[in-house]
């Protein structure tokens, strides 16, 4: 058995640094008015824009000699208001949502992007592999994603589309809803939440070449620590085998097949394990098997309740595994400050904090979660991490336990 028990501290840190998420929970600062603030609206999911748009943030910030602060959010209409009030000074959007916003308010157009010599692209309606439909009007009495409102190869394509040919919706199809992103509508559709959707062909097509684009998942500076060894004695003593090999092969090629790996594991395309508490968590109400559930707005509500808080700029999902792993992380820290201090009465409220969210939460889906990135995994460092998380969980649990016990003894 991994031996964690006695290393909670580290265990939450590597955890974190490798189930990275968009998220983190910090306590409320301020922002300061000499800064640069730009907005991205939902044509990817937070965790694929932030990665995409980080080079471009330091690029900015390069140029403009200042600090340059990434803005997402949901929906396009979000990224008009945005505009309208002037709490950003710029945003990439879409087509439609640039042409809502210059009939409202004047917007303006600064730059279009080209993508191999064109600044057009395309509406994708897309199926799952086992569906027969080839047309979009075969989709009829069937479920169908749109991304937003206001997008126009995500909705008012395909909706003008059948509106040309004497179809309503609401009547056309059997269902259908908005997944707020591109790339949430391919994996809607992947997972069978929906039949069909209409997506950006850049998006699609951009989904197939990930390694690049995902390559700071393991960066080389995080490959460098992780190589170091000060952590090679932390895997030895957590019995950890990365191999050979992982310290051994150029690191420029290593970090390539452990970009592929990540996205293969959690982004798409083709099947891959959502990193989502609301999507494999079973509920009663059968509120669950897709993104943004219930789940999702009781960890969000749990945590804002310790007195932490999400970043301004935050635009993910707060019950990612990365994000939820973070505040674990954040309350072991501060139990052992407390005890540290002999507060004793904040010690104990804090490990009653943890142990709610690990029954009420992680406990919940997570070791199910890493028993299917351990089957799919091929590399060892994913697959060597996910043991160590579910053992590190089972501990917890188990030791979480024994302290109920105690407490029903003592009382």
């Amino acid at each position: 058995m991994l031996k964690v028990k006695n290393s909670p501290l580290i265990v939450c840190l590597l955890l974190f640094m490798l189930y990275p998420s968009p998220a983190s929970s910090q306590s409320e600062g301020d922002e300061h008015a000499d800064h640069f603030f730009f907005a991205v609206s939902a044509m990817a999911s937070p965790a694929q824009t932030f990665v995409h748009f980080a080079e471009f943030r330091e690029y900015l910030e390069e140029k403009l000699e200042t600090h340059v602060h990434l803005k997402q959010r949901r929906s396009y209409e979000e990224i008009n208001t945005l505009l309208y009030d002037a709490s950003v000074q710029m945003a990439f959007t879409c087509t439609g949502g640039y042409l809502a916003g210059r009939k409202s308010f004047g917007l303006e157009v600064l730059a279009v992007p080209v993508v191999k010599g064109k600044t057009a692209y395309q509406s994708y309606i897309i199926t799952g592999k086992n569906n027969p439909a080839t047309t979009l009007e075969q989709l009829q009495g069937q479920v169908f994603a749109f991304t937003d409102p206001l997008s126009l190869s995500g909705r008012i394509y395909p909706v003008a589309t059948l509106n040309s040919r004497g179809h309503m919706t609401k009547d056309f199809f059997k269902k259908t809803f908005y997944t707020e992103s591109h790339d949430k509508s391919i994996e809607a559709v992947a997972t069978g939440i929906a039949d069909g959707a209409a997506v950006d062909s850049l998006i699609f097509d951009s989904l197939y070449k990930l390694s690049d684009s995902f390559a700071t998942e393991i960066n080389p500076e995080l490959l460098v620590q992780l190589r170091s060894p000060e952590f090679r004695e932390t895997f030895t003593e957590l019995e950890m085998d990365l191999g050979e090999e992982f310290y051994n092969k150029d690191s420029v090629q290593l970090v390539d097949e452990l970009a592929i790996e990540f996205a293969g594991l959690f982004i798409g395309p083709g099947h891959f394990i959502s990193p989502h508490e609301s999507v494999h968590r079973v509920r009663d109400d059968g509120d669950y098997g897709k993104l943004w559930g219930a789940d999702t707005v009781a960890v969000k509500k749990f945590v804002e309740a310790t007195g932490l808080s999400y970043q301004s700029d935050f635009g993910g999902m707060p019950d990612h595994i990365g994000a939820e792993l973070e505040f674990m992380q954040k309350l072991e820290e501060r139990y052992a400050q407390a005890v540290s201090d002999d507060e004793t009465e904040l010690a104990d409220n804090l490990f009653s904090i943890k142990g709610r969210f690990l029954t009420e939460h992680l406990l919940a889906w997570a070791p199910e979660f890493f028993d299917k990135v351990i089957n799919k995994a091929n590399l060892p460092l994913y697959r060597e991490v996910a043991e160590l998380a579910k053992t590190f969980l089972e501990q917890e649990g188990e030791l979480l336990q024994k302290q109920q016990q105690k407490d029903c003894v003592a009382a």
